[in-house]
């Protein structure tokens, strides 16, 4: 059923646009090819896009919690060095 809709969705519309009811201009060409393929790209790549941004995801945490354990024994140290320095 949802076939039917869209093609004659389609039809119709191209209909429209070859009676120059509809005009349609660079911008709405561009417009209407990033649609295409965004929806494309959705629909067809969904669970490769998941798995990279799922990848990235997981590189971050590692890369965060890395710098964030260095960040605290770097702070730590100074903190002593001037513990020693005090007393």
């Amino acid at each position: 059923m949802t076939n039917r809709v869209n093609f004659s969705l389609i039809l119709i519309g191209l209909i429209l646009i070859n009676l120059k009811i509809i005009l349609i201009n660079e911008e709405t060409l561009i417009l209407i090819c990033f649609s295409v393929f965004c929806f494309l790209a959705s629909s067809r790549l969904s669970s490769s896009v998941e798995d990279f941004f799922n990848s990235q995801t997981t590189a971050i945490k590692s890369e965060l919690v890395a710098s964030t354990s260095k960040l605290i024994t770097i702070t730590q140290n100074k903190q002593n060095k001037l513990q020693t320095k005090v007393i």
